[in-house]
């Protein structure tokens, strides 16, 4: 059984995930423009969007090791940019959500795995 999450690299990868996300939806605010609403706004965001992206990841393993696969989770460059800008840009009304990518290893399947597990 596989550990939830691999240490290094995507606990690394969750936390910056969770970051930019974070961020992301709490740029647009209502309430008073000060730092510290600001901040509590991001907290809030930031607990939502672990909550989130954690279950996410969680059913992504789980559904892959009923299927006997193994399932990785990665940052995806492009996207946080995307994100980042998108969010700016707009002012906070466009928030470009998926800055992360799920790789499943290719894996030859024989008939008799899909009509078995399909169809029983």
């Amino acid at each position: 059984m596989r550990s939830w999450p691999k240490f290094e690299t995507e606990l690394k990868d969750l936390f910056i995930i969770i970051v930019v996300l974070g961020f992301c939806f709490s740029f647009r605010w209502s309430g008073p423009e000060t730092l510290s609403s600001w901040l509590f706004n991001f907290l809030i965001a930031t607990l939502l969007v672990a909550i989130s992206v954690g279950f996410h990841e969680l059913v992504h393993t789980l559904v892959a090791e009923k299927m006997s696969a193994k399932v990785k989770m990665q940052v995806w460059s492009t996207g946080i940019l995307i994100a980042i800008l998108s969010t700016i840009l707009s002012n906070g009304l466009i928030v470009f959500a998926a800055p992360f990518t799920f790789g499943f290893p290719a894996r030859r399947l024989s008939m008799c795995f899909v009509v078995c597990y399909f169809f029983m």
